[in-house]
């Protein structure tokens, strides 16, 4: 037919109707009402804390736990998600910490590495600020305590 593939699949594709997001079912005006009452008492809690208490009294009932998508787009849409909070004095944070000589700031991190014999080993470093110089790291097998960061 000496037509690409790609033309046939853009002409497919634009035949397809598009897919109308559905309305608001009784299960999920039913959702939000749990989540309204969460919130009364917790108006602090996002939806990953509110999921867990919505599928905790959804299984005492006998229904099935529900997803934190769903959680999240039923409290998106009815504005319910927490404000998020711009940084002081509009001042953009950029991912650059300046510090105006060495052994003023310290950063640490800590990473699990898997081994192929199925161990999982954990490094934790610490790094100074200002010239990202690694000032200690540490490595364990049977994870890190204060002892070791210590």
């Amino acid at each position: 037919m000496e037509v690409s593939k790609s033309n046939l699949y853009e002409k497919r594709k634009e035949s397809e109707p598009r897919q109308v997001p559905p309305a608001e079912s009784a299960e999920n005006l039913e959702i939000l009402e749990q989540i309204k009452e969460i919130l009364k008492t917790r108006p602090t809690y996002g939806y990953p804390r509110v999921t867990p208490m919505i599928n905790k009294t959804r299984t005492a009932e006998g229904k099935p736990p529900i997803n934190e998508k769903r959680v999240y787009r039923i409290m998106r849409t009815h504005g319910l998600t927490l404000r998020r909070f711009p940084c002081k004095d509009g001042q953009t944070h950029e991912g650059k910490v300046m510090t105006l000589a060495s052994n003023l700031r310290w950063c640490t991190d800590i990473f699990g590495i898997q081994c192929w014999n199925g161990d999982l080993v954990w490094v934790i470093f610490a790094l100074d600020c200002h010239d990202r110089e690694l000032m200690r790291f540490a490595a364990s097998t049977v994870g890190v305590d204060g002892q070791l960061v210590r």
